[in-house]
């Protein structure tokens, strides 16, 4: 990810800057792992994202989706009522 965060530009999702509270909180939620969970993975492989995904067992994953994140879904009509 971008360390500056007025800068809009691509984001780099290949590296963990576990210094960047904005970015824990993301790979915590992404990977579905607590803090020290990701700290450990971290320290112990390094902050490359498909390292600490595959010491995670990840790989392989799909990402987290909007359900998972808590998010409802509108009930869907049947198009056969």
């Amino acid at each position: 990810m971008n360390d500056d965060l007025l800068n809009k530009g691509q984001r780099d999702r290949s590296h963990i800057a576990m210094g960047q509270p904005h970015e824990v909180q993301y790979w915590t939620e992404h990977l579905r792992v607590t803090t020290d969970e990701l700290q450990r993975a971290v320290d112990k492989v390094g902050n490359f994202a498909a390292a600490v995904r595959k010491e995670l067992g990840l790989m392989g994953e799909p990402p987290m989706t909007a359900l998972q994140h808590g998010e409802s879904l509108r009930p869907l009509r049947s198009a056969v009522e």
